[in-house]
């Protein structure tokens, strides 16, 4: 009976934890996402301010990401 016991206990904790990682899994797509529409929106935005989409004259720097990341 313990054995038994003891099985199923095992099965149900790892059904949880196959249930969290498909939930965590779903969450960062979801972050994949909200990640594109925001460069199509900004890329719509300079559309219409420009009439056309301009790209920078240099590459962004590794250090500037890092500011714009946190200056949210």
């Amino acid at each position: 009976m313990k054995e038994v016991e003891e099985e199923e206990e095992e099965v149900e904790e790892e059904e949880e934890e196959e249930e969290e990682e498909e939930e965590e899994e779903e969450e960062e797509e979801e972050e994949v996402v909200v990640g594109v529409r925001l460069s199509h929106t900004w890329r719509e935005a300079q559309e219409k301010v420009t009439g056309d989409l301009k790209l920078p004259e240099h590459p962004v720097k590794e250090s500037d990401k890092s500011f714009e990341r946190n200056s949210w």
